[in-house]
């Protein structure tokens, strides 16, 4: 079999002639070298950038494939056995061709991060301390990595947890499942252990063993977890060989307990699990006891409920860093200057890339902006793309010659040892799949977001402290593992893409928003704390141009919202900062701060209902007046609107409409004269009209206005609660209510005789009519070229609004 495989990949070498060829990618300025096939459908492309390019000098390899070309195999390779065994890539490519002789390796990059002794992995007497955190964690470096990781269809490990270290950002990872799809996510991983004693969550599989933290260890992970002497662990006896996938119920019986007076530490072996418990997790495993027999259950989701069919069928997954962009949407990644990347990304198309930039070495590779990710996804047609491990860990290493090369120039001068190599490889065929890629829908005006609407989802992200969920008022953002600080953003870089591509997002004609244009913001949001504190502060970050992240320099200040329970619409003015102009990219919230005594708590949170934005302050200031999507700062009707709903007078008919141009019934209006007068219709109620039955939402309006005498129905005993209002209905019951008010009603010599329809004012309204137009109250609707009193025409609720703000103004 060896001899065959030789003799294919000498076969696929021949042609991979080095020959010119044109730009693949079309980056700003880019030169490029060369481009070749490592195989039928799969191509090898160095090029590079000049100073004068935007990128400035980039020297980069890119890989691009089909996940769906049915003889393409997509793996994920641990360093050595364990997780947290480290080689080179070239090294791991050299080994998995040797085990794989039905696979022929074409390239390969580096994969996860992993935990540094000098960081996270803090040693026991070493005095590490790193971002406030100095509480030791292990007797001996543990090298695990990041990230959630999958190696051959068997989870190795979640992602890092809270209690390891203090905030760093959200873990992604890329996984492909067995018949191609390609994905890129946050997956979570739900682990349950359960007895005839009672059931307990861990927190982590194969995890830095950190204080208050339960994490389950299999032969997988690491041969000793090195946890210090006040971890209570158990051994597991699974009685065979096992696999952790998701969906598996694992069952065994408990060998051993390993407590503080226990000086030895346990070993992992093929056909144990250890289950191992620190500080307030302890309690979670003492009522375990020798010969009890367990189930750990593994479950894999999703963060933001994104693909998670498809996560629970990956059979590869390598974890790394934070996405650059995601379905399309372009998303905060940082400041950071100068950095070699590795970079997994899905296209438009569905085509994957890998990436391999260079960086740290001056005349040759500077290396990526962070800002920059923001272009490159632009340029290459990149629909979802997140960094791997970067820096000097950066290494591409591909078929060449029959032999297996290092592309690029690592920063280091040579490779680094890893924690897992990400290989792609051509073997038998196995199946075509189809295409997991989201084009974005077409978000509309993104100078008006409203979170009552799931598709405005999309344009919100929040840092790993927060949790978002749709409610009926909004999006609700709440802190959770709360450690420092809680954010979310609302990011406005969606797809500018030129490839020419039928698939690409530039078909779509994203609109965009010039911050210059509209500088003001309109926050509507209300505070769900448990604090009661009177004012919650925040601070705002509004990137734009080529700025894509939260910065000193784009920082706009601090806002304070009122926290009574009720929603609070704010305006924010960029027009101070300078530096903050061109396209807007994102808004960045701190939502929830602790100053001032005050104490933030997992599940305190904001509800933000919509983010508007106007081009004046003074339409900022008339936005801010309501909440309603469908009311424009110009239109007629938009002040008295913002007027009646300020004053109590009229809501919506939800939290963000109003409905202008719907008709109002003769039981709202006699709700909103109620409001009107500030009645206090508790407990008030009784029958008068045969068609109000008690308990309708309008029973009490109703009577009140009976026995005020507005009303006296509509003959026969009935009210007609449900029946559009007229306009000179609404014209009598509102003169009724001024005489109820005690406001002059004299009509003296007002003359209907303008309006060419007055005659069709009933003879029973005409007094009432003649008094709300003589008194501005009600003017004439123009219809058909003339202007018309309509008075048997429906009153909208538009100019119900109008008239109520003209009386009570």
């Amino acid at each position: 079999m060896k001899t065959v495989k030789t003799i294919m990949a000498l076969a696929v070498c021949l042609l991979l002639t080095a020959l010119p060829a044109l730009a693949q990618y079309p980056l700003d300025q880019q030169t490029t070298y060369y481009q070749r096939d490592l195989c039928d459908g799969v191509t090898l492309t160095h090029l590079a950038t000049p100073e004068g390019s935007r990128y400035q000098t980039q020297d980069m390899h890119i890989v691009e494939f089909d996940p769906r070309q049915d003889d393409l195999y997509f793996n994920v390779v641990a360093g050595g056995r364990y997780a947290n065994d480290r080689s080179t890539v070239s090294d791991t490519v050299k080994r998995f061709d040797s085990e794989n002789p039905d696979l022929t390796p074409l390239a390969a990059v580096n994969g996860d991060l992993w935990m540094m002794g000098s960081a996270h992995s803090r040693v026991e007497g070493k005095g590490t301390s790193y971002g406030g955190y100095s509480d030791p964690v292990v007797k001996a470096e543990l090298t695990l990595p990041r990230g959630f990781n999958m190696y051959g269809g068997e989870i190795i490990c979640s992602a890092y947890m809270y209690t390891e270290t203090p905030y760093e950002g959200e873990f992604w990872s890329f996984g492909m499942t067995a018949d191609g799809r390609a994905v890129i996510g946050c997956p979570t991983l739900d682990i349950g252990i359960s007895s005839t004693k009672g059931s307990v969550a861990a927190d982590g599989l194969n995890r830095l063993p950190a204080n208050d933290s339960l994490v389950v260890y299999t032969d997988r992970g690491c041969l000793s977890n090195y946890a210090i002497s006040d971890a209570y662990e158990l051994v597991v006896d699974m009685g065979g060989d096992y696999t952790v996938t998701d969906g598996a119920r694992l069952t065994g019986r408990i060998a051993d307990v390993y407590d503080d007076t226990v000086d030895a530490d346990p070993s992992i072996t093929d056909t144990t699990i250890i289950l191992t418990a620190r500080g307030s997790a302890v309690s979670r495993l003492t009522g375990f006891t020798v010969g009890d027999e367990i189930t750990l259950s593994f479950d894999i989701g999703e963060r933001y409920g994104r693909d998670v069919d498809v996560w629970r069928e990956v059979t590869d997954a390598v974890g790394g860093h934070m996405p650059f962009v995601v379905d399309g949407v372009k998303c905060e990644t940082g400041t950071t200057t100068g950095y070699p990347s590795t970079i997994l990304a899905i296209k438009n198309d569905g085509r994957v890339l890998m990436i391999a930039d260079d960086g740290r070495q001056s005349g040759f590779s500077r290396g990526l902006d962070f800002n920059d990710y923001a272009a490159l996804a632009d340029e290459l047609d990149i629909n979802t793309g997140f960094i791997l491990d970067g820096g000097g860990s950066t290494d591409m290493v591909a078929l060449d010659g029959g032999e297996y090369k290092v592309m690029n120039k690592p920063s280091d001068g040579h490779e680094r040892i890893v924690e897992n190599t990400v290989i792609l490889s051509r073997g038998p065929g196995r199946g075509k799949a189809n295409a997991q890629v989201r084009i974005p829908d077409d978000p509309g005006d993104l100078t008006s977001l409203y979170f009552t609407d799931p598709a405005a989802y999309a344009l919100l992200s929040c840092n790993i402290q927060s949790q978002i969920t749709k409610t009926g008022e909004g999006a609700f953002i709440a802190a959770d593992k709360y450690n420092s600080d809680v954010s979310f953003s609302v990011r406005f870089g969606l797809p500018q893409t030129t490839a020419a591509n039928p698939d690409a997002a530039t078909e779509y004609e994203y609109p965009a928003v010039d911050i210059d244009e509209y500088p003001y913001i309109v926050l509507d949001m209300k505070v769900q704390t448990a604090d009661p504190c009177a004012v919650q502060f925040q601070t705002v970050y509004v990137a734009a141009g080529d700025d894509w992240a939260a910065s000193g320099g784009n920082f706009i200040g601090f806002n304070n919202i009122l926290n009574d329970g009720g929603f609070h619409r704010c305006v924010i003015d960029t027009t101070g900062n300078s530096a903050v102009t061109g396209q807007l990219n994102a808004i960045r919230i701190g939502y929830l701060l602790a100053v001032n005594g005050v104490t933030v708590r997992n599940g305190d949170g904001v509800v933000l209902r919509s983010l508007r934005l106007a081009r004046s302050a003074d339409e900022a200031a008339k936005l801010a007046r309501y909440p309603f999507s469908d009311v424009a700062a110009g239109k007629w009707y938009a002040d008295a609107v913002g007027y009646c709903y300020e004053s109590g007078c009229m809501t919506g008919t939800s939290q963000t409409v109003f409905a202008p141009d719907s008709p109002v019934t003769r039981a709202g209006f006699a709700t909103i004269i109620a409001a009107m007068s500030g009645a206090d219709l508790t407990g008030y109620g009784r029958d008068v009209f045969s068609d109000v039955p008690a308990g309708k939402w309008y029973w009490a309006p109703v009577a009140w206005a009976y026995d005020k005498g507005i009303t006296a129905g509509t003959g026969e005993g009935k009210f007609s609660p449900d029946a559009c209002i007229t306009r000179q209905e609404m014209a009598v019951m509102l003169r009724k209510y001024a005489v109820f008010a005690g406001r002059s009603v004299r009509v003296n010599n007002v003359s209907l005789g303008a309006f060419p329809d007055a005659d069709a004012v009933a003879s029973w309204a005409e007094l009432s009519v003649r008094w709300a137009y003589g008194n501005g109250l009600m003017t004439g609707s123009a219809a058909g070229g003339e202007v018309l009193l309509l008075p048997e025409a429906a009153a909208t609720r538009a100019q119900v609004a109008q008239i109520v703000a003209n009386y009570l103004k």
